[in-house]
């Protein structure tokens, strides 16, 4: 008990060594603070695994996120591409009358 009368644990360990069938010598070593020392490594390494595996995890994602992002800027640029080639023509056409178009200019019926 402690001084307010408040109990509390030590962690110890035995060794029990018999020297005759009449005498036997009982060693109780207090290993609370090994125990706390322990407890306190156990804690610090589990931490410390968490968080490696957190940027792990994070380095994933940001490097899943990038893949997509520059995916769908490929694809943003393909359909660019494909629309310019297709105004691209439009213009053309509209700038280069039909042969139907250049006949009615020139007072032919083409029908």
């Amino acid at each position: 008990r402690d001084r307010d009368n408040s109990q509390f644990s030590i962690r110890s360990e035995a060794k029990v060594s018999r020297l005759d069938e009449n005498a036997m010598i009982v060693i109780v070593r207090d290993i609370s603070e090994r125990v706390k020392v322990f407890e306190a490594e156990k804690k610090v390494l589990f931490e410390t695994t968490s968080r490696l595996k957190d940027a792990e995890a994070n380095r994933f994602t940001r490097h899943e996120v990038k893949n997509g992002l520059l995916a769908a800027i490929g694809l943003y640029e393909t359909l660019c591409d494909a629309q310019r080639s297709q105004l691209t023509s439009v213009q053309r056409s509209i700038a280069r009358p039909s042969s139907m178009t250049k006949l009615a200019s020139l007072g032919i019926d083409a029908e």
